[in-house]
C-alpha cells in the first residue's frame, strides 16, 4: 500500500499514476467513464483511444472495474438546486446505448474484472 492513500479510483486517464498503481495493486476502478450524462442531446462513452491507453499500460494479470456510465443507471437528470422539476432521463437503461459501451470496452475484455452499476432512482415527486 502507498503510504497515505487508500482505494485508487481513476478519474483521468493519468498514466504515471497507473503505472504507480501497478507497483502496490493489481486491479482499479475507472471512475471516469460514469460521468457521462450532459444534455439530452449530450451522453459521453468512453473514447477508443482511452481504452487503449489504459489496456496497453497495464501487465497481463492487472484488472479493472467500471462503472457503468451514468446516461444508462440513471432515471433523471441530476437537479442541483432542488427546486425546478426532476427531467427524465430519455437514455435510462437503453439498450443501445449500453451495447455502444460494450462495444467500446472490447479491447479490455481480458482486464475487465466487472461492471459496477450506480442505479439512482428517484422516488420523490416534486
Amino acid at each position: 500500500m502507498i503510504p497515505g492513500e487508500g482505494l485508487y479510483i481513476l478519474a483521468k486517464v493519468n498514466l504515471t499514476f497507473l503505472k504507480n498503481i501497478q507497483k502496490h495493486y493489481n486491479k482499479v476502478e475507472i471512475d471516469q467513464w460514469f460521468w457521462s450524462l450532459f444534455d439530452i442531446k449530450k451522453v459521453l462513452l468512453p473514447k477508443d483511444a482511452d481504452v487503449k491507453v489504459y489496456t496497453q499500460s497495464v501487465p497481463e494479470k492487472f484488472r479493472f472495474s467500471i462503472k457503468i456510465p451514468n446516461s444508462i443507471t440513471l432515471t433523471h437528470f441530476y437537479n442541483r438546486d432542488r427546486k425546478t422539476p426532476l427531467k427524465k432521463d430519455p437514455h435510462f437503461f437503453n439498450p443501445e446505448l449500453f451495447q455502444s459501451f460494450l462495444t467500446t470496452l472490447k479491447p479490455m475484455k481480458k482486464t475487465l474484472v466487472c461492471l459496477c452499476s450506480s442505479l439512482i432512482i428517484s422516488t420523490k415527486k416534486r
